[in-house]
């Protein structure tokens, strides 16, 4: 799977890696190596379509995302985790 289908960005050295992920996967990988998950959210989910549109409307989409969240619909999945003693 081709990391941008579009070919607007250069091609990655040897190749590309794409996980797939949804919010549970990832907080199941966090917790099986010692982490506790505090947070689950996402980001990218309209940001990018604006930027293409105008770089100020990208920056403030990209600002509403970060206040607001996107729950769990964008393209790039985050987890905010703490150490488990």
């Amino acid at each position: 799977m081709a990391l941008d289908t579009s070919r607007l960005a250069p091609p990655l050295t040897k190749g590309q890696n794409v996980s797939r992920y949804d919010s549970d996967a990832l907080a199941r990988a966090a917790e099986t190596t010692g982490w506790r998950v505090l947070r689950l959210g996402s980001f990218n989910l309209f940001a990018p379509f604006a930027g293409i549109v105008s770089r100020t409307v990208g920056t403030w989409a990209t600002g509403v995302e970060a206040r607001r969240g996107t729950g769990h619909a964008g393209a790039l999945l985050y987890a905010v985790c703490e150490a488990t003693p």
